[in-house]
């Protein structure tokens, strides 16, 4: 018989906002008491996803069928026309939040698991500027279809040559989409950012780069990283070496001490600390792919000339270019 606590835990999580399967609604309380749990032990990858509506929290087997997974939306803010924000500290705790609801709906069906490993994948070009010490952020997050900066992107093109001016660096052409535009409007906007950069008690980070940082210990000894795919979405790396660009730093005025440390998508970054289940203390992140770069992963986008359409908040094509460097002409 399911444990009544656990079903407890679970009736008042289903008042916030967070999606089950059916069977574990509030009124099915027959097919609760009757569900019967598993003795074999069994081991389990996680999967957070943090898109820019909601943040989802999936735990899979070992052939990768889906055990458990629980959802949790977060407020869009529109401050103006064209603007848009998160709260930052809202999708950290709603993260935490689909997390937890994940880990009760497996233990209750597991008696015995064990999670390996956690990967992230994340809303691109979205931005964060926050305080090291505190944790706290300077701003809501400035959200990547923000088109605030459109006056800074025309100056930019006016001023280097056109939109493809810095394309040999960066591999994009001057938007508004890129975090690095963002970073800008708010140094210019914001004196007390731009002073706390200078000074260097502030951190910038894409949604990946301020999860792991969190959820490995924050200002107690977090990882400040970032993968390549979520990198090359700031305007700030340089995608023939991989690493940011002090040309792009440098036209942006933007400190290198400022930005998280650029590594691969695949590997152990940090492991997991004070999220509130013992059963996911120290369990390693090893996986961080910008969203629409793990939807190629996923669909198996391993051949050049594959191309891949997903639909989301927005609809996105992606093509395998292949090993050899290709500048887009669009």
């Amino acid at each position: 018989m399911l444990d009544v606590r656990v079903y407890a835990a679970l009736q008042g999580l289903s008042r916030r906002r967070f999606r089950f399967p059916t069977h574990w609604l509030p009124g099915s309380l027959r097919l609760f008491a009757t569900t019967k749990m598993s003795d074999k032990p069994i081991s389990l990858v996680a999967s957070i996803d943090q898109g820019t509506q909601s943040t989802r929290f999936m735990l899979l087997d070992h052939a990768g069928q889906v055990v458990s997974d629980a959802m949790s939306t977060h407020e869009q803010f529109f401050p103006k026309p064209g603007w848009v924000q998160h709260d930052a500290m809202e999708i950290l705790a709603s993260t935490k939040e689909a997390m937890r609801a994940a880990m009760l709906e497996a233990i209750a069906l597991h008696r015995s698991l064990k999670v390996v490993a956690v990967g992230i994948t994340n809303q691109r070009e979205t931005v964060v500027v926050w305080d090291k010490r505190t944790g706290q952020p300077l701003h809501q997050a400035i959200v990547w279809l923000d088109t605030r900066t459109s006056g800074i992107v025309q100056e930019f093109s006016e001023k280097y040559g056109g939109a493809d001016a810095f394309r040999s660096i960066t591999g994009t052409p001057i938007s508004s989409y890129f975090s690095a535009f963002k970073v800008l409007w708010l140094m210019r906007n914001h004196p007390h950012i731009e002073q706390a950069l200078r000074d260097g008690e502030a951190l910038i980070g894409t949604i990946d780069t301020w999860l792991i940082w969190n959820l490995t210990g924050g200002a107690d000894g977090g990882a400040f990283v970032t993968d390549v795919t979520n990198a090359s979405r700031t305007f700030l790396m340089d995608i023939n070496t991989c690493t940011w660009s002090d040309h792009m730093l440098g036209v942006f005025g933007i400190p290198r001490s400022c930005l998280p440390e650029i590594r691969s998508s695949s590997e152990v970054y940090g492991r997991l600390r004070d999220v509130g289940l013992s059963d996911l203390e120290n369990v390693p992140i090893a996986g961080c792919l910008g969203d629409q770069q793990s939807a190629c992963v996923g669909q198996g986008l391993f051949k050049k000339g594959q191309v891949k359409c997903t639909y989301g908040t927005g609809a996105f094509i992606l093509i395998n270019a292949g090993e050899e460097k290709v500048l887009s002409t669009h």
